[in-house]
């Protein structure tokens, strides 16, 4: 167990940035119909939209509505739907239509392929982790090490030193930005490449294969999910995390965090407007929690070499892709999560290790990922308090011991840790993706004759991705399980049916992936 003297002497150096990017479907569907931030947009499905810009809120739409109510408010506004995938395996402009819902599959293949390419100019700034489709956290301690013994040798007053520095990553940034305009051709290409491609015509001999069925009919199920990977569920689902495709609810969760985890636009908007007072402007280094920075302080230092460098990588972005994104910069992930909305949208706000107090007093406990659902309200309850306690106070009133008795020691450390400001979860970069999924729930529960079409669909779009993905790996995965799920009533059977699927495919042995020839399932998949 800690002691209070040990806790004191915690330190951590590190600089943690969490970038996030604002109305992500939003801005890329205004990117592709060429239209600026001012035009009211919202992206819908079948309907019900799932991301409104900042232009579109102004006229009092949000996600709750629907497209027709949207138009009511503001009759201007834009209203794509996102692609979808018809039985054709196409990927074509989708519509607010129960034919096409019944007979099709959203993609969210454009949103995706954006996102890989925005984490990888993040890559380029730091160690680099994917949070979500527009989330990154970047750990960007060594770059700042570096930049700051830089400065101190160069011998520059701290202003003249950074002059000197964003000249030469303007002049970086200028080729960059003729590079990334080559890339951006080459991409479009390879879209028009996937989406134009027939499964009457696939780009390589496909395997033969069939599969058999456990059972013959789902006509008991009160619900269904089609699930198609390239390994073992049981042994994929941790790597699917950032990475499962679900069916038509996906869209909505990828860009609704919900509960610690993200807020949801009403509270982005409340806090911006709530904590104006408790930041000020710092040029155009962004928002400073507690106010301006101390330059004769080396935290202070490096924290403005950073927040220059924060503002460099949300530049770069912005030149080479035309995207804004908001972002919060602390010393450990959490923290960083917990004040990257506050300026939204296309603000940064930074949290020096002095104002770290001030932060903590005045955030809510179920702020923080992991004490937003029942281990917030277990605190809150034994905190005896009719609303959620900040962290500053459960760090003022109780021990690590008196925590542990009854939470448990694991969970009494860590809330006594984080309340205190400390979290040491590493920035971990995602290697490659080791498993892709495609899911379709179906509700009620329908014969196996209509489940079947729904499995082609699913089919046709793991290819699309299996494509997408070859086109930076040159790899194809060895391995293919379909399976679903069956549950009665509201209880999840917790034995799944499997449908187990025979492949012969020119593919080399050992390991989940190869650079074998294409598996291109629904080519030949027989229903």
């Amino acid at each position: 167990m800690l002691s209070n003297s040990r806790v004191e002497s915690l330190r951590d150096d590190r600089l943690i940035v969490l970038l996030d990017l604002d109305c992500f479907y939003a801005q890329v569907e205004s990117k592709r119909l060429g239209l600026p931030p001012s035009v009211p947009l919202a992206v819908q499905q079948w309907g019900a939209l799932i991301a409104v810009n900042y232009a579109a809120r102004s006229f009092g739409v949000s996600r709750g509505d629907n497209a027709l109510s949207a138009s009511k408010k503001c009759p201007s506004i834009q209203l794509p739907h996102v692609r979808i995938i018809n039985q054709r395996g196409e990927l074509v402009e989708g519509a607010n239509d129960f034919k096409l819902r019944s007979s099709s599959k959203v993609s969210l293949s454009l949103y995706r392929s954006e996102s890989s390419r925005i984490h990888a100019i993040f890559r380029r700034f730091g160690v680099c982790e994917r949070a979500s489709i527009d989330e990154a956290y970047i750990d960007i301690s060594e770059p700042i090490g570096k930049l700051f013994a830089r400065c101190r040798q160069s011998g520059l007053a701290l202003a003249a030193f950074l002059a000197m520095w964003h000249a030469e990553m303007d002049d970086k940034e200028k080729v960059e930005v003729e590079k990334e305009k080559d890339k951006e051709k080459k991409n479009n290409q390879d879209q028009m490449l996937i989406a134009n491609q027939s499964p009457d015509a696939p780009s390589s001999s496909p395997p033969s294969s069939s599969w058999t069925p456990a059972s013959s009919s789902v006509s008991s199920l009160q619900s269904s999910s089609l699930v198609l990977s390239n390994s073992p569920p049981m042994a994929s689902s941790g790597a699917l995390a950032n990475h499962h495709v679900e069916d038509e609810a996906e869209a909505v969760d990828e860009e609704d965090k919900g509960g610690a985890e993200g807020e949801d636009e009403a509270e982005e908007e409340e806090e911006s407007k709530e904590h104006q007072d408790d930041a000020d402007l710092f040029d155009w280094k962004g928002h400073v929690i507690g106010g301006c920075y101390a330059p004769e302080s080396d935290d202070d230092i490096r924290m403005i070499l950073a927040s220059h460098y924060v503002h460099r990588v949300r530049r770069t972005l912005k030149a080479l892709m035309g995207y804004t994104c908001s972002s919060g910069l602390a010393h450990n992930k959490k923290f960083a999560k917990v004040i990257a909305s506050r300026h939204k949208p296309d603000g940064q706000t930074s949290l020096p290790l002095r104002s770290l107090s001030l932060l903590l007093h005045s955030t809510p406990i179920n702020k923080i990922q992991g004490l937003g659902a029942k281990m917030g309200v277990a605190l809150q309850k034994f905190c005896g308090m009719d609303s959620m306690p900040t962290l500053g106070a459960v760090a003022d009133r109780y021990t690590q011991a008196q925590l542990s008795n009854h939470f448990g020691e694991e969970n009494g450390r860590w809330i006594y840790l984080i309340c205190r400001g400390f979290n040491f979860d590493p920035v971990k970069p995602v290697e490659s993706i080791k498993s892709f999924a495609a899911t379709k729930n179906l509700v009620p529960a329908a014969p196996f004759a209509k489940v079947a079409p729904h499995l082609r669909l699913a089919c046709m779009e793991l290819i699309l991705r299996l494509h997408e993905a070859h086109a930076s790996t040159n790899q194809w995965p060895k391995n293919l399980t379909v399976h679903y799920y069956a549950s009665k009533g509201r209880e999840l059977s917790s034995a799944p049916h499997h449908l187990h699927l025979h492949m012969n495919a020119h593919s080399s042995h050992g390991g989940g992936r190869s650079n074998a020839q294409p598996i291109v399932m629904p080519y030949s998949l027989q229903c």
